[in-house]
Formats: C-alpha cells, sequence, structure tokens
C-alpha cells in the first residue's frame, strides 16, 4: 500500500518561528509515512532570527514570503506544491504519528475535498498556554468556530482550522489563491468557496494535532486582536461571516 500512497505536501507558515520550528518539523520526521512522499515546505515571512536556518536543516525548501502574512504564504506555498494532497498547518504545532495515513482514508469518496480534526494541547504545554486552550474549547468563546474544540465523531463541516486542513490539490486549484488583502480568515474564505462549488469538508477526530498555544498575555493579545481585524474583513466581503461575539470576543477577551 505505501507504494500507492499520495505525495503530499505540507505547507507551514513561519516567521520568527526559531523556537518552534525544529519541534514541528521533527515531528514531521516521526510520521508514520513514506519519507519520499513527503514533501515540506516552510514559507519563511522574512523572519530575523535562524527560522530559515533550521528549516534548511531538516531538508524542508524554504520559500520567502514578503508580505509576510498568512494569506500570501498559503499562496506561495501551494504555487510549488508537487503534492496531490495539500496540508496546511503552523510552525507552533506537532503531529500525532498517524494524522497523514488517517486522513487519507477520507479522500476515497470523491465528494470529499478537504478534511481536519483537532488541534489539542501538548501535555508538556505551560500553565498559561493551557488555560488559553481551556478558553479556546468553551462553546461561549468559540463564536461558532471548531477551533480549539474536540469532537467525538466525523462530521460534515464549513470550515475548519487553517493548523489542521488537509485538501486535495485538484480542488484548491479551484479554489486558490486565498485573499491577500486579509490579515486573518483567508481560511475562512477558501472554505467557503471549496463548499460553494459542491464538495463536502470534514471534522474528523482522528487526524490529531497538537498546538502550543501563545505563551504570554501579550502575544494572545496580538494573536486575538488580528482575529477580530480579519473577520471585519471578511463581514465586508460576505456580512454572513461578521458575527458580532467575534468582534466582542476578539476585542474585549484579551484585555479582561
Amino acid at each position: 500500500m505505501k507504494q500507492n500512497y499520495p505525495l503530499v505536501s505540507i505547507i507551514i507558515p513561519a516567521k520568527n518561528e526559531q523556537i518552534n520550528i525544529a519541534r514541528c518539523l521533527g515531528s514531521i520526521k516521526k510520521l508514520n509515512y513514506p519519507p519520499k512522499k513527503l514533501e515540506v515546505l516552510v514559507v519563511d515571512g522574512m523572519s530575523k532570527d535562524k527560522t530559515a536556518q533550521i528549516a534548511k536543516g531538516f531538508g524542508a525548501k524554504v520559500i520567502s514570503n514578503p508580505k509576510q502574512i498568512v494569506a500570501s504564504a498559503r499562496n506561495l506555498g501551494f504555487r510549488q506544491a508537487k503534492g496531490s494532497i495539500i496540508a496546511f498547518t503552523d510552525a507552533d504545532c506537532t503531529f500525532h504519528k498517524q494524522w497523514l495515513a488517517r486522513a487519507l482514508r477520507y479522500f476515497r469518496d470523491p465528494k470529499i475535498a478537504a478534511c481536519g480534526g483537532p488541534n489539542l494541547t501538548p501535555q508538556e504545554e505551560s500553565n498559561f498556554g493551557r488555560a488559553v486552550a481551556f478558553v479556546f474549547a468553551q462553546p461561549a468563546f468559540s463564536a461558532g468556530s471548531n477551533y480549539g474544540r474536540y469532537f467525538k465523531k466525523v462530521k460534515e463541516v464549513n470550515h475548519i482550522p487553517g493548523c489542521n486542513a488537509i485538501y486535495r490539490q485538484r480542488v484548491l486549484q479551484k479554489a486558490m489563491p486565498v485573499n491577500e488583502k486579509l490579515l486573518t480568515g483567508e481560511d475562512v474564505i477558501l472554505n467557503k468557496k471549496i463548499v460553494d462549488l459542491g464538495y463536502k469538508i470534514l471534522y474528523t477526530p482522528d487526524t490529531i494535532v497538537y498546538h502550543y498555544r501563545r505563551p504570554t498575555p501579550r502575544r494572545l493579545f496580538w494573536q486575538f486582536y488580528r482575529f477580530a481585524i480579519g473577520r471585519l474583513q471578511i463581514g465586508k466581503i460576505d456580512k454572513r461571516f461578521l458575527n458580532p461575539s467575534h468582534l466582542v470576543i476578539g476585542l474585549s477577551l484579551p484585555i479582561l
């Protein structure tokens, strides 16, 4: 069966991630997936630290991202990716060994365009990081998003978080590029395009990544602030995505 495994391109946006990138790429090396069937692309947002150097040391292809935002990173990575399966994730993630092997099972149905599962808290996460993860997991603070939440069953959804999102390349060809005017939330619009094309997106609880949260209140504040601004931008594109709770949570929760 390993001879039939498709080539998977893993695309990782990164900027000043020297603390995380080695852990992320080391985890990819441990995946239960044929190494010759993996392509890792680190799209570097002009890092001032050793992110690019470390990535090259792990054998990843490093692509320069002058715009320094996630949207442009996804577009740049996708343009150079060779795989028939495209996996988007983040530099502060690690992976269950069966992450990709399990995901492939869901693509037997040709109408399935993408799947993605939970981003769980690593055991060695800091106390602050665990507190952040707890907040993300609460329905009252998720504002309808699947981010940070865990569901026990496979279900059809309209959106999967960009840190754990695995797509058919041929479907992304129809939906990419993502909007580079968006500070955040480009994955929301991407997934909407895919659903509008008549494809299905699945939440799959057994395709697991482990996501380290922002380690300080300051960095958490800026994450939520960027999230709120991104939602405002999305709302200008489609008012159905402008939920007042996104703004309340995005702007007030970090201050609280």
